[in-house]
């Protein structure tokens, strides 16, 4: 039996891993297993020997190993939600006939914010620039959002629960 795939999408700064982590309690009680594509990246980097980050020749093997992860525990009865910084466009390469559906939410946040927050992670000029530029992607898209711009991180899960329970 196929079933859904739900992604929760953002640049940078929108606060997908913070608020991924406030999901974990809900997921206890539920069939829901919230998963942040940063999870296993150091771990990944070491075994590709080079970073999941910023080398691009590891981002298609990197989703790989994903969407095999996504797809086994789906097979499970587990129904995903993976917290990553991709678009449809993104994940062209990668096989998701396992899926009866993918459905998409965006984290974002006014550039203001996104520009503070990635300040505070120690982020240069060139990498805050390409995340706005990022930002300004995925906002063309046309995901529904949830906007995290002065929602707290407990306020954002909470939204992304009602999603995940209405989808």
């Amino acid at each position: 039996m196929k079933k859904k795939l739900r992604i929760v999408t953002g640049a940078p700064g929108s606060g997908k891993s913070t608020v991924s982590n406030e999901l974990l309690e809900y997921a206890q009680q539920s069939i829901f297993v919230f998963l942040d594509i940063d999870l296993i990246a150091e771990s990944a980097s070491k075994l590709a020997k080079s970073s999941i980050y910023t080398d691009p020749d590891t981002w298609v093997p990197y989703g790989n190993l994903w969407f095999d992860l996504l797809k086994s525990l789906t097979e499970n009865g587990k129904s995903v939600v993976w917290f990553c910084p991709n678009t449809p466009e993104d994940i062209q390469s990668q096989d998701t006939s396992f899926f009866s559906s993918i459905e998409w939410l965006l984290l974002d946040c006014d550039d203001i914010v996104r520009t503070g927050r990635l300040i505070e992670r120690g982020w240069d000029d060139e990498k805050i620039t390409e995340s706005l530029e990022d930002a300004q992607e995925l906002r063309e898209l046309g995901f529904s959002s949830v906007d995290t711009t002065t929602l707290t991180p407990v306020s954002v899960a909470k939204e992304i629960v009602k999603w995940v329970e209405c989808s």
